[in-house]
């Protein structure tokens, strides 16, 4: 059925997944707005993958006021699915060929550093931190993008974190602060 579609729009907060997959490789331009969490960059990082970056915007305004100029000139979505189609076999997202040879480097590398003695080694100091601060907000019931000061808020909520319970002195010694 998604071949009847002529335009999928990827939701928000939580951007479609398999579903943006499926929608590409059957040629049907995905419009989706980039947010600042996980579940709402991943179809973003699909559709660019699949060769249309135009269709990733960053803000609702954008968002709305593209899926209206689709709507207003059909011509643009027939040449998007014939783009989607034509390149299908050779973008990044349906390169299979290219990304098992590509992961296969990556494994083949990691195991050499781990050989040499450099198996990196994380600093998580202060992650208990980011994490309280972060799981405070309620991302359920607002997409972080449209949230006008992200920074400020954050910074704010580990300020008071750090009021009640000081950040951990790192490896280094230094203080963890953000």
């Amino acid at each position: 059925r998604y071949p009847l579609a002529d335009l999928f729009l990827a939701t928000v907060p939580y951007g479609a997944h398999t579903t943006a997959s499926d929608a590409l490789w059957m040629a049907v331009p995905v419009l989706t707005l980039s947010g600042r969490s996980f579940a709402s960059r991943v179809c973003g990082s699909l559709v660019r993958a699949a060769g249309t970056p135009e269709m990733v915007v960053e803000s609702a305004d954008e968002y709305v006021a593209q899926a209206i100029a689709f709507a207003r000139a059909p011509d643009t979505l027939v040449a998007l699915r014939t783009r989607l189609r034509m390149h299908r076999a050779h973008c990044r997202l349906f390169d299979m060929e290219n990304l098992t040879t590509r992961l296969e480097a990556l494994f083949e590398d990691m195991a050499e550093r781990h050989r040499q003695g450099l198996t990196p080694t994380p600093d998580l100091t202060g992650l208990e931190a980011y994490l309280e601060v972060g799981l405070g907000f309620e991302h359920e019931a607002q997409e972080m993008l449209l949230e006008q000061d992200y920074k400020a808020r954050y910074h704010a909520g580990l300020e008071r974190r750090h009021a009640v319970r000081p950040f951990v002195t790192s490896r280094q010694g230094n203080t963890t602060r953000p």
